[in-house]
């Protein structure tokens, strides 16, 4: 039976960092260790699918809370020596931004009420976030996808309510689910922590949010500006990857390009973000392969190998085919090559094989050799 430690432990050692408490404790109350235990408990397959599934969602949390790895990652605040300085168009702009957020009058009063006049510096705000956590007590849990039945008539518009009461019961059941305050610090780890309806932390997250919003900061800037006053960074431009780690071809790179960029610039920034990625090049397949992949893969069911044969040398007769097994083995590597973009992956997308080797450009034709010609025999 696999523990949370092994979950943690096999997450761990898939993104090849830690996973910040404060982010664990927050997948433990969400329920989402609990499925990937449940998953396991059907079989091998759906537990390896489960922590694969598992390990692409903290992947996706690190990078919204700034723990993406830290080649890809900016600093979250600019340094004194980078507001001293301030000789270029992104550091003057961030120096302007929080000067505006500084005079936001909410900040202004969290500030006075909460912090009592006196910003923190960077080392103390982790501290200071754990015991507040423990000043507003335990965290809420909140209902989500409650389902309103027929009958029923919602009122209001941003809290919203409903005549007759709907009570949530086993035959009208909702999620539970917590809600997260991150903090970035310079040089160190996130800092997250769970927060309580009412409590001060809840509060400081809503701010944060609403500030990330309007001054296009990430939240985690958001709360270190709040309480230490530092400037945020606005990078020229901010790499984001969606990776996947069961399937290589679902990865997305994301720029966000102030305008001030160059398209040089630009272009290069991806280059290195997909040399960060994936350790070996990536590369188009040539139309012939990715015909036998789409090939394949519409006409696979219900027909045999040798009755695809056929049907591709009747439609193709320029690519034609004389070996069955050569052309099952060309359909299959180019369909491995598009799902894992021909990276070398331990956790291969399953095709009917444990693991397909890559396409050799020189030998995949899978036409009849020169010596061959005159064999009058179909392929087998």
């Amino acid at each position: 039976m696999i523990t949370e430690e092994d979950i943690r432990r096999r997450v761990e050692d898939a993104i090849g960092d830690k996973v910040p408490l404060g982010l664990w404790r927050y997948l433990v109350a969400e329920k989402k260790v609990d499925a990937v235990k449940e998953a396991a408990q059907r079989g091998k397959v759906e537990k390896a699918k489960a922590v694969n599934r598992f390990t692409d969602e903290v992947l996706a949390l690190l990078e919204a809370t700034g723990r993406g790895p830290k080649s890809r990652q900016s600093p979250p605040m600019l340094t004194a020596q980078q507001r001293q300085r301030a000789a270029d168009h992104q550091t003057v702009v961030a120096i302007l931004l929080a000067r505006e957020a500084a005079a936001d009058s909410a900040v202004v009063d969290f500030r006075a009420r909460i912090l009592a006049g006196k910003l923190l510096t960077s080392d103390a705000v982790e501290a200071w976030l754990t015991s507040r956590e423990a000043a507003d007590g335990k965290p809420t849990v909140w209902l989500q996808d409650v389902v309103v039945p027929a009958g029923y008539e919602l009122r209001g518009s941003r809290a919203v309510f409903t005549v007759p009461p709907l009570a949530v019961t086993a035959e009208h059941p909702g999620r539970p689910t917590t809600r997260m305050l991150a903090c970035a610090l310079p040089g160190r780890p996130t800092v997250a922590v769970l927060t309580k309806a009412g409590g001060v932390l809840e509060e400081l997250r809503q701010l944060s949010q609403r500030l990330a919003r309007e001054f296009n900061w990430s939240a985690t800037q958001s709360t270190h500006f709040i309480l230490t006053g530092e400037v945020p960074s606005v990078p020229l431009i901010q790499v984001s990857i969606g990776y996947s780690s069961s399937r290589p071809a679902c990865t997305r790179i994301g720029l966000e390009v102030d305008p001030t960029a160059s398209p040089q610039l630009v272009a290069e920034r991806y280059r290195q973000a997909r040399r960060e990625v994936f350790s070996r090049r990536v590369r188009a397949l040539s139309v012939r392969h990715l015909k036998l992949a789409a090939f394949a893969a519409e006409r696979q069911d219900g027909k045999s190998w040798q009755a695809l044969l056929s049907e591709w040398n009747r439609k193709h007769p320029t690519w034609k085919y004389w070996r069955r097994n050569n052309f099952k083995r060309d359909c299959r590597r180019a369909q491995m090559r598009l799902l894992t973009l021909g990276q070398p992956h331990r956790r291969r997308v399953a095709l009917g094989r444990a693991a397909v080797p890559r396409l050799s450009p020189g030998r995949t034709t899978g036409r009849k050799p020169p010596g061959l010609a005159r064999q009058t025999n179909p392929a087998r």
